[in-house]
């Protein structure tokens, strides 16, 4: 079962995210890489699938269905490129991306693994960076060099067909960067659509369209092993609501969900072995009333 979409979701904005909108407005052309993960140098990114009533108001908080990091297992990779937060100082993604969904994706009507899947999907469907590059737009480092808005927006047009917004950010020169483009797509989030309320931004004539870095900042390495907080713990009865399915599997008579969580869903067959296991030593482990090993258990929580 998916997310309980609003009865008053119409269509979708979709916008993408050129990521020098952001650094310009307060580090020049310098972004910061997150903690976690490698962020892509030269693309449009993912700023959210919207869900939004007839009018053109975004649907917002429709249920309670928590973010659970589990439910995007094998797209961390491709959210990590394409819906980083790249702003300075560096820190995690993965908060962006728990609040857009507990605050949109919950009034989707799509599970959150298929929320988060269909937003990249039609991040790389659409492939903004070659619609534009066909006219003769492209990421440039010369400052002085700007592109008509009128432009850009005709470039979008002909490759797709329909009308898109354009957003622009500023910084305390005044100087003007691309920052968002707004499409819409059907309430099924499959079918691009001619915007039922085109948004109105306030933008100059022309732009910068800038190619954007990276500061050099160390990055932490994920942490393969993610073990599970009361949060999560707290998470496991809004996700069975959420997702249709309860992840809690039980191993030797123990309803252990967050056991699982530890190792972040991980492929590693003598883990899987391990839990598998009929080993007599590794079932009293988990069900053992002895202190020691009980201490053992709980400090793995800790």
């Amino acid at each position: 079962m998916a997310s309980m979409a609003s009865e008053d979701l119409a269509f979708f904005y979709f916008v993408l995210l050129w990521p020098a909108g952001i650094c310009k407005q307060t580090q020049g052309l310098k972004c910061c890489k997150p903690l976690t993960g490698e962020p892509a140098e030269k693309d449009f990114y993912l700023k959210g699938l919207y869900p939004s009533d007839i009018s053109g108001n975004y649907l917002t908080g429709c249920n309670e269905c928590s973010f659970n990091i589990n439910e995007i297992s094998g797209l961390e990779e491709d959210l990590q490129k394409y819906a980083s937060n790249i702003t300075c100082p560096s820190t995690n993604s993965t908060d962006s991306w728990k609040t857009l969904w507990e605050t949109y994706g919950v009034c989707s009507g799509l599970g959150q693994h298929y929320y988060f899947k269909k937003s990249l999907e039609l991040l790389k469907q659409i492939d903004m960076l070659s619609i534009l590059s066909k006219h003769d737009i492209t990421p440039t480092t010369q400052h002085e060099h700007d592109y008509s808005v009128a432009e850009i927006s005709k470039a979008i047009k002909t490759e797709t067909t329909y009308t898109a917004s354009i957003k622009c950010s500023s910084n305390q020169y005044a100087d003007y960067e691309l920052l968002e483009i707004h499409l819409c797509f059907d309430k099924d989030a499959t079918t691009i659509i001619e915007c039922p309320v085109l948004p109105i931004f306030t933008c100059p004539a022309y732009v910068e369209f800038a190619a954007y870095s990276f500061k050099d900042t160390a990055s932490k390495d994920a942490n393969p092993i993610r073990m599970t907080n009361k949060e999560d713990s707290d998470d496991v009865e809004a996700m069975k609501d959420c997702n249709g399915r309860d992840d809690l599997i039980t191993y030797s008579g123990i309803r252990i969900g967050g056991v699982l969580g530890v190792f972040g869903g991980v492929e590693n067959e003598a883990i899987r072995w391990l839990f598998g296991a009929k080993n007599g030593v590794v079932q009293g482990l988990f069900k053992a009333e002895n202190g020691v090993a009980q201490g053992l258990l709980q400090s793995l929580w800790t």
